[in-house]
């Protein structure tokens, strides 16, 4: 399995099953991160006697935890939807104060906050859906572009593993557009910083490129996607939301006339993005998380 981190990496036989990972774990340890949408209370019990601080990461509310933090980083999340779900003593880390962005992230941004104005024409375009992109997004978008008459140049980030790659590739090459295929590459936020638009899903991905005042297009790639997708469009960060299926492609080709032709409004999007999401998520955690663990270290 592939790790880029400096950690070792434990592979649990059976990920479900909290025993596995007890007896890997030879001593006790501060902090446990669970990140699982399968997982609840019944598994963070059993973590009780692996760390004394036991970390959530939610998205959907509806499981009950048992653990001394819990974040949730979605748009507008109010403590009332986990008033049923966790104990009092749980530490509620929620709303976008507390969003994860890449390190790289934070470099490219100074370089926009000190005075890049939006480009009078589009010449970049950033397409991501994530690795996967398990609803073809990239194949509508790509097909989408090539029926913009304008030169583009077209970067796109997608996982070497994604089943229909092929097809990707088999687009691009014949695509009018200079279409660029980036796989499993590390280096998004480079491409990003480069994009007049951006066309890509909700999730993490948004957050991205409102961190980096990129005007986008947004395709709702999940349900847990469809309340920040609504929340950018209505903030005015994003147009869309264009959903799975036979109607994409028209979909995007829409939008991305109206995004094309309208320097005001890449603009007055831009700007909008800046100011939605701050970038300070990571700090704010690691600030919870030591003052949490300092509490009730073993």
């Amino acid at each position: 399995m592939w790790n880029r981190s400096s950690f070792p990496l434990l592979v649990l036989d059976e990920p479900h099953d909290p025993a596995c990972l007890v007896k890997l774990i030879d001593v006790a340890s501060d902090l446990v991160v669970i990140d699982h949408y399968e997982l609840d209370a019944r598994y963070e019990d059993a973590m009780r006697n692996v760390a004394a601080t036991r970390f959530v990461f939610e998205d959907t509310p509806g499981r009950y935890h048992n653990a001394e933090i819990l974040l949730d980083a979605a748009h507008g999340r109010s403590a009332e939807a986990y008033q049923d779900l966790v104990s009092g003593t749980c530490r509620l880390l929620l709303g976008s104060d507390y969003v994860l962005l890449a390190p790289e992230l934070h470099e490219k941004r100074q370089d926009i906050l000190t005075g890049q104005k939006v480009s009078e024409d589009v010449s970049n375009v950033f397409v991501c859906f994530g690795g996967m992109d398990g609803n073809k997004f990239v194949i509508d978008a790509l097909r989408a572009l090539d029926l913009v008459d304008q030169q583009l140049s077209v970067d796109v980030a997608i996982g070497a593993g994604a089943r229909h790659l092929p097809e990707i590739l088999d687009l691009a090459e014949i695509s009018h557009q200079d279409v660029t295929i980036h796989q499993d590459c590390s280096y998004v936020a480079d491409l990003l910083a480069n994009a007049d638009i951006a066309l890509g899903a909700g999730g993490v991905n948004a957050w991205e490129r409102c961190f980096l005042g990129v005007p986008s297009i947004v395709a709702c790639a999940a349900e847990n996607q469809l309340d920040l997708c609504n929340t950018v469009v209505n903030h005015g960060v994003a147009l869309g939301v264009v959903e799975p299926g036979i109607g994409a492609t028209a979909a995007m080709h829409e939008l991305l006339g109206t995004l094309l032709e309208d320097t005001l409004l890449r603009q007055n999007m831009s700007n909008a993005a800046l100011h939605f999401c701050n970038g300070m998520g990571a700090r704010n955690i690691v600030s919870a998380i030591e003052e949490t663990v300092s509490q009730n270290a073993i």
